[in-house]
């Protein structure tokens, strides 16, 4: 998209570096998924996770990627 139909939004988050805390949660995962699908311009995602019920992080991690939300139909 370019700069005069993008939304606010995503203009604030343009050529950003965005920190989400809890991104394995519920609204951490929306969250990220709407960043991810309409905030085309973000340089960089950080996504912090701990371990938790022993899944270590990267197992985490992983399951995002597996979710309703993620998938592409």
């Amino acid at each position: 998209m370019d700069g005069d139909t993008d939304s606010p939004v995503q203009q604030l988050f343009r050529g950003a570096g965005v920190l989400v805390t809890g991104g394995t949660g519920f609204l951490g995962n929306l969250l990220l998924e709407k960043l991810l699908r309409t905030c085309l311009g973000v340089k960089t995602v950080f996504l912090l996770i701990r371990p938790k019920k022993e899944k270590t992080e990267a197992k985490r991690f992983a399951q995002i990627f597996d979710g309703p939300v993620s998938s592409s139909t």
